[in-house]
């Protein structure tokens, strides 16, 4: 269900609970139920109206100094794939412009400023929000008209003094693979680290997702990434940064890399001018053909996740066991079938438990 603007309507207190959703349904044409919290008073009762067809609360019914107001959230008549890709745009790459001393304008607008290498994935992007959202190839932006939808988001996003912060109570309802997806092709890259192998020739190629969130304080950080383990099961490292306010989101492990990016997949694999960052099976392919350049008779290998599945008890004590004949870490990865960093992380954990 999409508006074109916010609507704000007062309903006297005269009114009572079942004559407000009435006015809600005819206005709307669409039947709904209200849910009153427990807890509530007679100068602040909240209520939520919510569509029968989505867990989504569409609406916010307040009372105040004996009336209702009743507030049309724009930002809840988007679709749910457009709400997943603007809050993840929004704490990406993207910016709400706010309405200036003597402006003529009414409501704040979207701003997204992008490098001409990537104007087709802005093209991409605007695509889900039928003309809510369109660029500007001369200023190189993604941009809005001034619309209620922003002037009702800003205060998620910014705080008094102007400083962005991740909408923290928003984040809830970001549960499709899209919000993923976006949050990591505006603000996250696919790094490969490797390790060589010139005894057997070969080459092990170990991808990393990192997402590069320093602008955010690290206690946002921590709600995001419990909310990211939480609603896509991903595990995700916070770590140092030298920027920003000093940290980062990174994949906790090879598996976690692959798990994410299987999960973006299904949404990532129609932006094609993105695929050196969500495809593995391109980005491994360019991978391998520069490592062939520089060492043509050795074979590239991806690794993979049985790498680093869970250590067994027999496993640890032989890690344990080598370690105490003086054997190195890739010494004993060779022999443990493991990665020389599983290894090294391993046998760190053991040292210290």
């Amino acid at each position: 269900m999409v508006f074109p603007q916010s609507y704000t309507q007062n309903i006297h207190n005269s009114k009572s609970h079942c004559d407000t959703i009435l006015d809600v349904q005819m206005l709307l044409g669409h039947p709904l139920k209200i849910v009153q919290p427990s807890g509530s008073d007679r100068y602040d009762i909240y209520m939520m109206i919510q569509n029968t067809h989505s867990d989504q609360n569409l609406f916010m019914l307040k009372s105040k100094n004996k009336h209702f107001f009743i507030e049309v959230m724009i930002l809840y008549s988007l679709t749910d794939i457009q709400f997943n890709v603007l809050i993840a745009s929004i704490i990406g790459d993207g910016e709400i412009t706010k309405i200036y001393k003597n402006s003529r304008r009414r409501n704040h607008s979207y701003r997204e400023h992008y490098g001409i290498s990537q104007e087709d994935y802005r093209k991409w992007k605007i695509s889900f929000f039928n003309g809510l959202l369109y660029l500007t190839p001369k200023s190189c932006s993604v941009r809005s008209s001034s619309l209620p939808l922003f002037t009702t988001l800003y205060p998620y996003f910014y705080m008094k003094d102007g400083t962005k912060q991740i909408p923290l109570s928003l984040l809830k309802p970001c549960s499709l693979p899209h919000f993923l997806a976006i949050l990591f092709m505006d603000d996250g890259s696919l790094s490969i680290s490797h390790r060589v192998n010139h005894r057997k020739k070969l080459i092990y190629l170990l991808p990393h997702i990192f997402l590069y969130l320093q602008c955010y304080s690290l206690d946002e950080l921590i709600i995001l990434n419990q909310h990211i383990k939480e609603t896509f099961d991903i595990t995700f490292n916070i770590s140092a940064r030298n920027d920003g306010q000093g940290f980062i989101l990174k994949t906790s492990s090879v598996k976690e890399t692959y798990r994410f990016l299987d999960i973006i997949l299904p949404v990532a694999t129609s932006c094609d001018s993105m695929s050196y960052k969500t495809s593995w099976e391109y980005r491994f392919a360019e991978e391998k053909k520069k490592w062939n350049i520089k060492f043509p008779e050795y074979h590239v290998i991806a690794s993979s996740s049985e790498r680093w599945k869970p250590y067994s008890e027999a496993e640890i004590s032989k890690l344990v066991a080598l370690k105490e004949q003086g054997w190195t870490n890739q010494k004993i990865a060779e022999a443990l079938q493991r990665s020389y960093w599983s290894v090294a992380n391993k046998w760190k954990e053991v040292k210290n438990s």
